[in-house]
């Protein structure tokens, strides 16, 4: 591709020295693909970052039994078995701070090996001093086999002469006799002399040997207890750093990750988010009528949180969420009996049984004649029942709950709202509608960038103001968001995708009219200032 960016192995030839000494391997942002065997040369490696920017990595592209810990949301890793650590990637930040972490456990480690080599070093000692006194044995048992040779050698040559002159037979017979006496004499003594000596180098040995044996005893002892205490302080800081730790970055990530159910995991320690942490200023309100036994009706503009609202207070309540998006048939929440002549369950009918919180979306466009069919399920309060197709009467179960989300109030179609149904006020009436307006402080919270806020909250005011057909919701702000902070389009582009939307000339020059009785100066509402007179030749003098 044309905007890929690859890391093999000639990216480093420069710094090959400098990359086999380094212990961590950051990949840089905006590398998309790391190659085979691209850091082969990383050889003391032990940490590795990758960021979110990289979206192939080759099999033999690190020397991954080398590898302690890697960083990174790539799904490579879901489908490969290593002995290392892996957590998600959030940002440079975060990471360098779980690395720390893992360079102070290895460091704590390195501690239980110190007496380990004490102890090796003894027995090193004892080996070699047994290993001299084997070879001084060996040397005097050499002499002796070499004074014995020569004798026999001697004996040898008279008998050589004894053949070579019989006449001398019976003196050299004697001679023979009388040096054989001698010599064995002689080699007895030697012989007796060197195995007492030996006797008592084997005893002075096992004397030696049998108080080493005494001291390792002791010092593997005290070794040992060391150690364990050792092990006992060390797991106990390790635990103590990554609860801290993991809490940190749990924190950190679900302040970016809002809406998200987080999971770290830092050697084999677990920890997970519980549940969203921002929430919209009317939340409250819609809890204390669910408590009280109400089924509220949220009415408001598309985009301002209905659904996550509703969410939010199953969440809260820890009640099983059902959902239908809309009743344009009954089939879809009382369900049907199909040919084979089997009851097909619904939401509907699996909350209403077995107990669990639905929300019904859309509720504004669902048909009135359909919605009278779950009248009787979410009546006065008393003897609240439903008739399923499968034949049978259920009663409503105990923790059943109901909520319903509109755009409109049920009255039918308005100017933005035109496909809305009016509603049956006998299904109205067994909802309690409460109005969710747009939340500027949750809108604040759910952005990176916040100097483009003021503007769209003017042109959504001026479009209410002015009754424009069109929505400035909290999706359109989260989505200009994105496209901002990560440059991915020119600021104009992001003005149409996510503000004027196809509005036609006459209200952007409503817009452009209003804008300019303002006194901001804004650097974001200057842009959107020019993008109006120059991009869409909008004029201000001929409105």
């Amino acid at each position: 591709m044309e905007n890929e960016k690859t890391i093999n192995r000639e990216f480093f030839s420069d710094s090959m020295d400098s990359c086999n000494k380094q212990i961590c391997c950051e990949i840089p942002e905006g590398f998309t693909k790391i190659e085979s065997k691209a850091f082969y040369d990383w050889l003391s490696c032990k940490y590795v970052i990758i960021p979110s920017s990289v979206k192939e990595i080759a099999d033999d592209a690190l020397l991954w039994d080398n590898i302690h810990l890697v960083i990174s949301n790539h799904s490579f890793f879901e489908s490969h078995k290593y002995s290392f650590s892996v957590i998600p990637y959030v940002n440079y930040e975060i990471s360098k701070i779980i690395i720390s972490l893992f360079e102070k456990i290895e460091n704590i480690d390195s501690k239980v090996d110190i007496h380990t080599d004490d102890i090796d070093s003894k027995k090193g000692m004892i080996n070699k001093e047994v290993d001299t006194i084997l070879q001084e044995l060996d040397l005097k048992i050499q002499d002796l086999q070499s004074k014995k040779e020569a004798l026999d050698h001697e004996y040898c040559d008279l008998f050589k002469q004894i053949d070579g002159n019989s006449k001398c037979l019976k003196d050299i017979n004697e001679k023979i006799n009388k040096m054989a006496k001698e010599a064995f004499i002689k080699l007895d003594g030697d012989l007796i002399r060197a195995k007492i000596n030996i006797d008592n180098y084997v005893e002075q040995l096992g004397n030696k040997a049998d108080e080493y044996r005494s001291d390792l005893k002791q010092i593997t002892k005290s070794i040992e207890k060391e150690k364990k205490k050792i092990i006992q302080s060390i797991e106990k800081e390790k635990k103590q750093m990554v609860d801290s730790i993991s809490q940190m970055v749990l924190d950190k990530v679900c302040e970016e990750n809002p809406y998200k159910m987080i999971t770290i995991v830092i050697n084999d320690k677990k920890i997970q988010s519980d549940k969203p942490k921002i929430f919209h200023y009317q939340l409250e309100d819609v809890i204390k009528l669910v408590a009280a036994g109400f089924n509220p009706l949220l009415v408001g503009p598309a985009g301002c949180g209905k659904n996550v609202i509703i969410e939010q207070v199953a969440d809260y309540f820890g009640w099983k969420f059902f959902y239908v998006n809309d009743v344009t048939e009954e089939y879809k929440v009382m369900g049907f009996v199909d040919a084979n002549g089997h009851y097909c369950k619904t939401q509907f009918y699996e909350a209403f049984t077995n107990g669990g919180f639905i929300m019904i979306d859309e509720l504004d466009q669902s048909n009135a004649a359909a919605l009278l069919a779950i009248n009787s399920a979410i009546g006065t309060g008393y003897h609240e029942y439903a008739s399923f197709p499968d034949g049978q009467l259920y009663p409503k179960h105990s923790d059943f709950h109901i909520a319903a989300a509109a755009n409109t109030y049920g009255n039918g179609a308005n100017m933005l709202y035109c496909g809305r149904n009016q509603l049956d006020v006998a299904s109205l009436n067994r909802f309690t509608p409460i109005f969710i307006d747009y939340d500027c402080n949750l809108e604040s919270s759910l952005v990176s960038t916040q100097d483009f806020l003021p503007l769209y909250w003017k042109v959504r005011k001026i479009v209410e103001a002015n009754r424009i057909r069109q929505v400035i919701s909290t999706r359109n702000i989260v989505n200009a968001d994105k496209m901002i902070s990560n440059n991915l389009f020119e600021i104009n582009k992001v003005f149409d995708f996510t503000l004027t939307q196809g509005m036609s000339n006459e209200d952007l020059r409503i817009i452009l009219n209003d804008l300019g009785k303002t006194s901001s100066t804004g650097s974001f509402e200057n842009q959107f200032h020019n993008y109006l007179r120059k991009v869409k030749k909008i004029s201000m003098s001929e409105y």
